[in-house]
C-alpha cells in the first residue's frame, strides 16, 4: 500500500513526512496535527485512542523518557510509525580527537571531529541532539576546587583518582600561553598552586587544549543543552541507581568492558551494533560516548542525577 505524504507537526515544526510506513516513532507532546492529502484535522491526544477521518492515533507513554509516543496509522491498511528525531550525543576524547556516539530515533553512530564544532556538525547531519554530555570539564574555576569534582568523587569508592581536579582558569591560560607544550607545564601548574593550593597533575595539563576549547565553543553560543558528565559516575548511577557503585573491574580489563557493555544493553544501547567508520575510536572511549549519550538521554527527560545535588545557578556540574 502507497500512502500519501503524511506530516505531523508540533506547534510550527514538521516532526515527519513519509509516503510509506516507516519504522519510527513520534515522540511528540499533547497536541498533533494531521495533514492527508488536502485535508487537515486537529487532535488532542488525551486518551489513548483517537480517530480522525481514516486516520487513527495511538498514544502511549514511554517509561523512564517522560515522552508521549504517538504512532499514526490507517486502520485498513497496517500502521506507519512517524517519527520526530529524538537524538542525544555523548562525547569523549579518542587519542586527540573528539569522539561522539549519537543516540538516534532511527539507528545509533558514531561520530568524529578534529574539534567539537566539527563533531557536533557530523552528528548534526545524521540526526540533531537534543542534548549533549560530554566527558570534559566545564566552567573552570577562578579559585579553589570546584564543588562538583569533589561530590562526583564520592561515588568513585576506590576509584576516585579517575576524576582528576579540574585545573584553574589561570592555568588553563598559561597552559595556552606556551602553545601547551611541554615547557608550558611548569608555568601551568606555579598558576595552579597559587589559584588552588595544588599544582598541577600531567593529565590535567594533557586536556588543557580540550578544556579551553570547550570553554570557548561554549562561550560563543550552542542551539543545544550541553552538560558535563564523567563515565564512571555514569555506569556508577547505571548499575546502582539507588546506591550508585562503580563496575568493580576497570574498563581497559576485559571483564570491565563487559559488564559496562552488559549495562549499556540494559538501558536498550547496544554499543556492539554502533558502527565506526572510521576506525579511529578506541573501544573504552566508545564505551564511554555511549554511557555519556545515555546520561544526555536522562537530562533531557529530568531524570539525571546532579552532582553536587544543589548549587547557586551557573555554578558547575557533573551529570550522571
Amino acid at each position: 500500500m502507497v500512502w500519501n505524504a503524511v506530516v505531523a507537526v508540533f506547534g510550527t515544526a514538521p516532526l515527519a513526512i513519509c509516503r510509506r510506513p516507516g519504522p519510527r516513532f513520534a515522540a511528540l507532546s499533547s497536541s498533533v496535527r494531521l495533514a492527508k492529502a488536502d485535508s487537515q484535522s486537529t487532535a488532542r491526544v488525551v486518551g489513548r485512542r483517537h480517530r480522525i477521518g481514516a486516520w487513527r492515533v495511538v498514544h502511549r507513554q514511554e517509561p523512564g523518557l517522560g515522552r508521549a509516543l504517538v504512532v499514526i496509522g490507517h486502520p485498513g491498511g497496517g500502521w506507519g510509525m512517524l517519527g520526530t528525531v529524538d537524538a542525544f550525543l555523548g562525547v569523549d576524547i579518542s587519542s586527540g580527537r573528539w569522539a561522539g556516539v549519537l543516540l538516534g530515533d532511527r539507528r545509533d553512530v558514531s561520530v568524529v571531529g578534529e574539534t567539537i564544532g566539527e563533531l557536533l556538525e557530523r552528528a548534526c547531519a545524521v540526526e540533531q541532539p537534543k542534548a549533549i554530555a560530554i566527558d570534559i570539564p566545564i566552567g573552570p574555576p577562578l579559585q579553589g576546587v570546584r564543588a562538583c569534582d569533589t561530590a562526583a568523587r564520592t561515588v568513585l569508592k576506590g576509584r576516585s583518582s579517575t576524576l582528576f581536579t579540574t585545573p584553574s582558569l589561570a592555568a588553563l591560560q598559561a597552559a595556552r600561553d606556551h602553545g601547551y607544550d611541554v615547557s608550558g607545564y611548569q608555568a601551568a601548574s606555579a598558576a595552579n598552586l597559587q589559584a588552588q593550593g595544588r599544582g598541577l597533575s600531567r593529565q590535567a595539563y594533557s586536556l588543557a587544549s580540550k578544556i579551553l576549547e570547550v570553554h570557548d565553543w561554549l562561550a560563543g553560543g550552542v542551539d543545544v543543552p550541553v552538560v558535563e558528565c564523567h563515565p564512571e559516575v555514569c555506569f556508577a548511577n547505571l548499575a546502582s541507581p539507588r546506591d550508585p557503585t562503580p563496575p568493580r573491574y576497570r574498563k581497559t580489563s576485559w571483564e570491565g568492558m563487559r559488564h559496562r557493555i552488559q549495562l549499556l544493553k540494559g538501558a536498550g544501547i547496544d554499543v556492539e551494533s554502533i558502527s565506526d567508520e572510521t576506525g579511529l575510536i578506541g573501544a573504552d572511549d566508545l564505551v564511554d560516548a555511549a554511557v555519556s549519550a545515555w546520561t544526555a538521554r536522562r537530562y533531557w527527560a529530568g531524570n539525571a542525577v546532579r552532582y553536587p545535588a544543589s548549587a547557586e545557578v551557573g555554578d558547575a556540574a557533573i551529570w550522571a
